[in-house]
């Protein structure tokens, strides 16, 4: 694997545990944070953003790596088995 493909699956991690801890704190924020008389409607948009968010942030490096390495599978520590 040259250096150029190794960075790519840095960046495709990296952009992994971002889209994680976005995903976690916006749950959290959703549950602890929100304030008594907004904390259903806050709850629901969040609850329905978290998982787009975690999408976007993966979905980013999943792209960047896959237009370094080529086929590649969305999750960065599975292989394709072509």
């Amino acid at each position: 694997m040259d250096i150029l493909h190794r960075f790519a699956l840095i960046v495709h991690w990296f952009s992994f545990m971002v889209g994680i801890v976005f995903f976690l704190v916006l749950v959290y924020i959703a549950f602890f944070e929100a304030q008594e008389p907004t904390r259903g409607i806050i709850k629901e948009l969040v609850l329905l953003f978290a998982p787009v968010i975690f999408i976007g942030c993966h979905g980013m490096g999943w792209l960047f790596r896959f237009v370094i390495s080529g086929k590649i599978h969305f999750l960065p520590w599975k292989k394709l088995n072509d």
